[in-house]
């Protein structure tokens, strides 16, 4: 296995190995208390060769594979081995999402109920929110928080809009 091979495994083993980011999400009183940049440093873990990890996930991202576009979007994110770009991890999120990836629906809401990276859009969040609810694991308990607080800030007709009202 090339060295290139092997930063990428192990990058993508920090990916599947963390799961920090619900302690943030739960103990989030508003959204004011939610800092997107911390949760995905809390998945992403140590930054292990993310310059040689980019150009691999951007190959297969383009292709349409939703884990890599979803790791590339925590990347672009947080510019790591790639220059920080908001709205391109959001439209990374959204392919994802579109692909029917489960993280990629909740990082795309969290952006969405932030108005970060694109413009927010409570609606959107609270849909993409109640079918990441539905797959049952721990992102389903910060999904089922984050549509709560959510939820305070919508106006009645966006409420019904979004199937909740």
């Amino acid at each position: 296995m090339n060295t290139t091979l092997s930063a990428l495994a192990v990058v993508l083993c920090l990916f599947a190995l963390c799961g920090c980011a619900g302690s943030q999400i739960e103990s989030a009183r508003s959204l004011g208390d939610i800092d997107l940049r911390q949760i995905l440093l809390d998945e992403v873990g140590v930054n292990v060769h993310a310059a040689e990890a980019v150009p691999l996930l951007a190959k297969a991202a383009r292709a349409g594979d939703s884990a890599a576009q979803v790791k590339l979007g925590r990347y672009t994110y947080l510019g790591m081995g790639v220059a920080a770009n908001h709205a391109q991890a959001a439209t990374l999120f959204e392919q994802a999402a579109e692909r029917g990836d489960h993280q990629g629906r909740y990082l795309l809401a969290v952006m969405l109920s932030l108005g970060d990276g694109l413009d927010r859009d409570f609606v959107s969040a609270y849909r993409l929110l109640t079918r990441v609810m539905s797959v049952g694991d721990r992102q389903s308990r910060d999904a089922a928080h984050l549509r709560g607080l959510i939820q305070a800030q919508m106006t009645p007709g966006e409420l019904e809009l979004a199937g909740a009202g």
